[in-house]
């Protein structure tokens, strides 16, 4: 029989909801995203914190903004050469103006004189000065000529540039806009495939194997476990209250709401259920009960055994203890100064129907609708 159906880890690029990277999110391998106009593409699983110009992480697949750089930079430096031209003609047309000034003050100044001589100097003078200034002009007529003509030039220059910058600009926006359409219709593509149902399972495809080791194993690996131990620095410790001559340790599973206490040692004196003294308090994230109604044993969530013993007596009594409100571990009888209370073995309970809130899309009918397992 022909195999018709893939199973491994997928292949396709996907587009990130929103599109728009975020430094908060995690992204799964083959993640298109999108930063300051530039597309990257995940090449493996991102965790939370990780940069987007981090290479192992992300590849850069689309960098439109160099493109629009170089074209501004080639615009700049047309309009460089083009004010260049136009410094150099003011430049030569002040200094003809200036020389036409002096002349004709020196003229001013020398008409009345009788010296022959010194008027024929001066006759030859504005003579020489006005074949100069002639010349002058002519130069300057040639200069802003040129000037003109190579400002008409780098104006035609740019104009064609930027037709062709644009023309690049919008063929690479239709080329990107096509390649969103393709990718999108192939992801669609695959999504119509999804959820899998009974009805598209082949009889005898899912074997009892298989489910052991990626369907059971996929769901555990789906869960939030704590552990805690006021002795290990390495624990998840947050919002534990112990005195550094207790010990308590265990753990917290979140999606099941389940509590288990495996170790609890206390040395007195240690406050009953009767006036709670804050002694023991359960971290953070252990959910809040309601409090017990009366002092009534079936009332309480959580119910332990403990051997009370000091260094006189191995075996002086034996207690229980409870869960109470504020996520506090009380005996239910005082333990007196000098005595040690050690549990029995562990206790477990699960939490969810005394909390005093709900687990934000984490409760138990929002996990069975999503993984169709549980």
């Amino acid at each position: 029989m022909a195999t018709t159906q893939y199973i491994g880890a997928r292949y396709v690029p996907l587009f990130a909801e929103p599109i728009e990277w975020d430094k908060t999110k995690q992204y799964e391998p083959l993640t298109i995203v999108t930063n300051n106009g530039n597309s990257y593409t995940s090449r493996q699983f991102v965790p939370t914190g990780v940069e987007i110009t981090n290479e192992a992480f992300w590849a850069l697949t689309g960098n439109y903004n160099a493109q629009i750089e170089q074209y501004r930079k080639e615009v700049t430096a047309y309009d460089g050469r083009i004010t260049a031209a136009q410094t150099d003609a003011t430049d030569a047309l002040s200094l003809a103006h200036t020389n036409e000034n002096n002349i004709a003050a020196n003229d001013a100044e020398l008409a009345g004189t009788a010296d022959s001589g010194l008027k024929t100097l001066i006759t030859n003078e504005t003579s020489r000065a006005t074949t100069a200034e002639g010349a002058n002009k002519s130069a300057i007529e040639v200069e802003v000529a040129r000037a003109k003509s190579e400002e008409s030039k780098n104006a035609a220059a740019i104009a064609a540039e930027t037709v062709r910058a644009t023309a690049a600009e919008e063929g690479n926006a239709s080329a990107i806009s096509a390649e969103e359409s393709a990718r999108v219709a192939a992801v669609n593509a695959i999504l119509d495939r999804f959820p899998v149902g009974t009805a598209d399972l082949r009889d005898g495809s899912v074997t009892a194997t298989k489910l052991n080791q990626t369907g059971v194993k996929s769901i555990l690996n789906g869960f939030t476990v704590h552990f805690f131990n006021n002795k290990d620095p390495n624990a998840d410790n947050v919002g534990l209250v112990a005195p550094s001559n207790a010990r308590i340790s265990g753990f917290y599973i979140e999606e099941l709401t389940l509590l288990c206490i495996t170790q609890l040692q206390v040395y007195g004196p240690w406050s009953s259920i009767k006036s709670p003294d804050g002694k023991i308090i359960l971290p953070s994230y252990v959910p809040a009960i309601v409090p017990p109604q009366t002092q009534d044993a079936k009332e309480y969530i959580i119910s332990g055994g403990a051997c009370v013993w000091n260094d006189s007596s191995t075996w002086k009594t034996w207690y229980g203890y409870s869960l109470m409100s504020g996520r506090q571990i009380c005996p239910r009888t005082n333990v007196d100064s000098g005595d040690w209370f050690t549990t029995f073995g562990s206790a477990v309970a699960i939490l969810r129907p005394y909390m005093t809130s709900t687990l934000d899309a984490q409760t138990y009918d929002a996990l069975v609708s999503a993984n169709e397992v549980m």
